[in-house]
């Protein structure tokens, strides 16, 4: 990942993750863009503060062909775009550790349940 300041400002950063696509692209753009917005500033601990405030999240992919994704960030003055971006991906963690751990868990309790089958 690499990313670049707009004049220095930490408000705003565009992010360049490589060998991604829409995939990761749109769901970083989600937890940035709506997740924030309705966990507001009372749930989710972002370090010493609390969830970030996102003014505008977007993404692009420049070309098909091209193996990187662009992600806009915009906040409000009290969190960085820098801060925005990892809380946002420590988000998208937890959501695909939730859903590696309930596939996992009915993998297993459908190979218990037809064990006798195969």
């Amino acid at each position: 990942m690499s990313s670049s300041p707009e004049l220095g400002e930490e408000l705003c950063g565009t992010y360049q993750l490589k060998n991604e696509d829409h995939t990761l692209g749109n769901s970083v753009r989600y937890i940035l863009a709506k997740k924030a917005r309705i966990m507001g500033a009372s749930q989710v601990k972002l370090g010493v503060s609390l969830s970030p405030k996102i003014d505008f999240a977007g993404y692009s992919v420049p070309h098909p062909n091209e193996p990187f994704v662009n992600i806009r960030v915009q906040t409000y003055p009290g969190t960085t775009a820098d801060d925005a971006m990892i809380w946002a991906l420590e988000e998208l963690d937890v959501m695909f550790n939730t859903i590696q751990k309930k596939y996992t868990s009915a993998m297993n309790r459908y190979r218990r349940k037809h064990a006798d089958q195969e």
